[in-house]
């Protein structure tokens, strides 16, 4: 069964520091509203599957792509690294 994504966007105060996201000195109480409909319209105009066949977008694609292999490596890596500490450690528990 195919997936089917949805996008939302939202303009939130911050209540952690800013680790949810980017900081937006510039938005106030009085033009939020204003700045969310502002930015769900730009979305609009580019979440389009022509969008897709733009140059941007295959590099942005081919970024996500190459930090997903990047991350499988290390997680392999990771595990056969606890596989052989874990093998190491009931050698020497059995002597």
């Amino acid at each position: 069964m195919k997936k089917e994504y949805y996008w939302t966007f939202q303009i939130e105060t911050s209540r952690f520091g800013g680790v949810m996201g980017a900081d937006c000195d510039y938005v106030t109480e009085g033009n939020r509203e204003a700045w969310k409909r502002f930015v769900e319209n730009k979305i609009r105009e580019v979440m389009k599957p022509e969008t897709m066949d733009t140059q941007e977008f295959k590099e942005c694609l081919m970024y996500v792509e190459e930090e997903k292999r990047k991350r499988e490596e290390y997680e392999r890596r990771e595990k056969e690294l606890r596989i052989k500490h874990a093998d190491e450690r009931q050698r020497r528990c059995r002597r």
